[in-house]
């Protein structure tokens, strides 16, 4: 009967164990999910760089490449960027820089009262999950102001884990 108690008692511990563990892996995945949400409205896109994962900034700067070489970008707000060096030295920019400098453009070509509204946007986080061992799910409520009160909108941020920590990724 101890024995019985004591296995009754071990694994109700695992279980309250596991469950905080994942616990402390949602919060922190939501925090670097509002931190980098946060960042990107408000337009500290070095930040927003920063939580970024790096296959996802490699994969952002091989896909930008490559429409640049194809033409594909002329006419855009990327051109000017573009044609103002050679293809070698666009490809030595590191690829968090090619995202600020991508994120930056594109803010430029953006109404002044649209980046204005970005900026003063308030974002909360909703709920997160568990999606595989490696990648997590936060629902984050963006509400940005308009003229007519405001427009709100439930953005998912996927994290994928790096290191001891998580960073922004692709579902």
């Amino acid at each position: 009967m101890k024995t019985k108690c004591s296995i009754v008692l071990l694994m109700a511990f695992c279980c309250v164990a596991v469950y905080a563990q994942e616990s402390d892996t949602l919060a922190g995945a939501e925090g670097v999910a509002l931190e980098y949400l946060t960042a990107f409205y408000h337009g500290d896109l070095q930040t927003a760089a920063e939580l970024t994962h790096p296959e996802l900034l490699a994969k952002t700067k091989r896909e930008f490449l490559q429409r640049a070489q194809a033409g594909l970008l002329e006419g855009t707000p990327f051109s000017e960027f573009v044609s103002s060096m050679d293809f070698d030295k666009l490809m030595q920019i590191p690829s968090s820089r090619l995202y600020v400098n991508i994120q930056e453009l594109s803010r430029a070509a953006a109404p002044p009262q649209a980046i204005e509204a970005m900026q003063m946007a308030q974002i909360i986080v909703i709920s997160s999950e568990a999606v595989s061992e490696t990648l997590v799910k936060v629902n984050l409520n963006v509400v940005v102001p308009t003229a007519k009160g405001g427009r709100e909108q439930i953005s998912p941020v996927y994290l994928k884990k790096f290191h001891d920590d998580y960073r922004v990724t692709e579902p």
